[in-house]
């Protein structure tokens, strides 16, 4: 008898629970997102060692020294020719010296687009293993920034990333100097040109 009564009760609790399994509901939500935005690299100026500068001797080199001006250590922005000082020099003979200044255009100057607030690292790299000359990039990184002014320049280190913040306006400047080491004579009244790569990641 009180095994037929505990029959029904257990019989009865599953009849309440199984309508309440009945009522549940799934639902599907979307997830989404969008992927970051590539970074972007622009050319504002070339480097350039002047015109007819280089003598192009062998085992002599040029250098292009780059420093944000004094009177622009205050300034903000994108970083304009007018603000870098540059000046062209060799110790050992390997091109006329040209004077320090801003009206030199010397430098390379080029703007790397990205998302503001993000940390890039950028990468200047070097030529070498040429016939003719090789090239040892220097300089500096600066944000293009309302309120970050050029007074702390980020110094570029040859074929080694450096890391920065893009500045609140979108975008960080790169300033590229350095230095041309002539392997072997080259051809007088000649125009020579190579290639350096800019690397930008967050």
């Amino acid at each position: 008898m009180k095994k037929n009564l505990l029959n029904k009760v257990f019989l009865g609790a599953a009849l309440v629970i199984a309508p309440l399994s009945s009522t549940a509901v799934t639902t599907s939500f979307t997830l989404a997102f969008t992927t970051v935005q590539d970074l972007q690299i622009v050319e504002n100026n070339p480097l350039t060692f002047g015109v007819a500068n280089v003598f192009g001797k062998a085992a002599t080199s040029c250098t292009v020294t780059t420093a944000v001006a004094a009177a622009s250590s205050a300034s903000v922005g994108v970083i304009a020719n007018s603000d870098i000082q540059d000046s062209l020099s060799s110790g050992d003979g390997g091109c006329i010296a040209i004077t320090s200044g801003t009206a030199n255009n010397l430098s390379g100057v080029y703007e790397i687009t990205g998302v503001a607030g993000q940390t890039a690292n950028v990468t200047v790299s070097s030529i070498s293993g040429g016939t003719d000359f090789n090239f040892s990039p220097s300089g500096f990184v600066v944000q293009n920034d309302s309120t970050v002014d050029f007074s702390s320049p980020v110094a570029i280190i040859a074929d080694n990333p450096v890391s920065i913040t893009v500045g609140d306006n979108g975008s960080i400047v790169v300033v590229v100097g350095g230095v041309v080491n002539v392997l072997q004579d080259l051809t007088a009244n000649t125009p020579y040109s190579g290639s350096f790569d800019i690397t930008a990641t967050y």
